[in-house]
């Protein structure tokens, strides 16, 4: 990477040969459907988003497919990083404030925050987290 070139916000980029770029769709019936929620998620999805079940189905079948699978987010986690969601999006509400207002040093503080509940979320559920120097 060029040192002169500046890096956007985010997690670094995976290099090239881990990047996943190729998509594949399958059709469940409801009860194949259930059994794969249930296999995915053995602690229930009560508190989870849609996008974060989806994620977690297609994690899950990746790895059982693959033979890399992980072991399962403890029920207490899962109920901690949807919690955390809505403290997520206070953040970004008070940073667009922060921003319309014209209030650097408030919009600072507050994406500082809102990157380490992020990184904390992430922590809860086992996803790694990229560190920044």
């Amino acid at each position: 990477m060029d040192i002169h070139k500046k890096r956007r916000r985010g997690p670094v980029p995976k290099p090239e040969s881990e990047q996943r770029r190729n998509r594949q769709a399958a059709y469940f019936s409801d009860a194949e459907l259930a059994y794969l929620v249930n296999q995915a998620f053995p602690n229930g999805t009560e508190n989870l988003t849609p996008q974060a079940i989806n994620r977690g189905l297609g994690r899950y079948i990746r790895e059982t497919v693959l033979g890399s699978a992980s072991p399962s987010v403890p029920a207490i986690n899962q109920q901690a990083w949807a919690d955390l969601a809505r403290a997520s999006a206070n953040l970004n509400q008070a940073m667009k404030l922060a921003n319309e207002a014209g209030d650097a040093d408030l919009a600072f503080h507050a994406e500082r925050v809102r990157l380490a509940v992020a990184e904390f979320r992430n922590q809860l559920v086992g996803l790694e987290v990229p560190h920044e120097s």
